[in-house]
């Protein structure tokens, strides 16, 4: 299961979320942080017909909060479609790999592949990403001041700009056209994760390029990251999610309080994981 163009504008610098609930009626992936919460949601397009930018803000919140969910990407493809814009395009426009290990190429294998978020989504470049060996996905379990060393190249058109991301933002950022690399003694749980930008080019279809891979996970004595500000970020948003419901949600007067209970309900049972993450974080 995955939410697809989950939002349609970038996000701010400040990280608010007025953008993202100004227009009552969208195809945003408003229910996200909830969904994921309660395992229900197993990736997120990061490249789409709407904000690729929006998306990877959005996408980031939730590994710092100890989520894992694969990075996919999506065209929509509407062969009815003569003009709308970004939301018909070419088949391939954006697209994602998914690292079949030794498994014969089948739609069983690509799925087990996407769930284990052994991917990465481009519109353009092709993107690597090693951290102590292991590929996007991987889950790695070190002990304090073991040593961490994360690698990431990208080739093919379109790139500018190279970088490992992890729960804090930029880890390092280098030029294109050589790889980055990073190196300390761990300290504390954390998400790496390569990402590579330019300005576009022909082949891409596009304004702008984009390749992101889904992050290696790395956990400390088995504990997963847990972000004060990201968890605090995600309550505020199931928060406004459910004022904004309740303001603009379109109900049948007769079942309203049952329909819009059934909605609450599941924004109240993902509330405590975020609970538990700040507390997490702050212990």
């Amino acid at each position: 299961m995955g939410y697809c163009h989950p939002a349609s504008v970038p996000f701010p610098d400040d990280g608010s979320t007025r953008r993202f609930f100004r227009v009552p009626r969208s195809v945003k992936a408003r229910e996200l942080v909830a969904d994921a919460a309660l395992g229900l949601v197993d990736s997120l397009d990061l490249i789409s017909p709407s904000s690729d930018e929006g998306a990877v803000f959005l996408y980031h919140r939730l590994p710092s909060c100890g989520l894992r969910l694969a990075a996919t990407a999506g065209t929509d493809t509407f062969l009815s479609f003569s003009h709308s814009s970004t939301f018909s395009n070419p088949p391939g426009w954006g697209r994602a790999y998914a690292y079949l290990g030794d498994q014969k190429l089948s739609v069983a294998a690509f799925k087990e592949a996407i769930r284990a978020g052994r991917t990465i989504v481009t519109n353009g470049p092709w993107l690597t990403l090693e951290v102590n060996g292991q590929g996007p996905g991987a889950v790695l379990d070190l002990a304090p001041g073991d040593r961490l060393e994360a690698r990431a190249t990208v080739t093919g058109p379109g790139a500018d700009t190279l970088s490992l991301v992890g729960r804090d933002g930029v880890i390092v950022e280098g030029d294109a056209t050589s790889d980055v690399r990073f190196e300390a003694a761990l300290t504390e749980p954390t998400w790496i994760a390569a990402v590579a930008r330019g300005g576009g080019c022909p082949s891409t279809l596009d304004h702008s390029t984009l390749a992101h891979t889904t992050p290696v996970y790395v956990d400390v004595a088995g504990k997963r990251v847990a972000r004060v500000v990201d968890a605090r970020w995600c309550l505020d948003f199931l928060d406004t999610l459910e004022t904004f419901v309740g303001e603009h949600g379109h109900f049948d007067p007769d079942t309203r309080r049952d329909h819009l209970g059934d909605f609450v309900a599941v924004l109240e049972q993902a509330r405590p994981f975020y609970q538990r993450v700040l507390e997490s974080a702050q212990r």
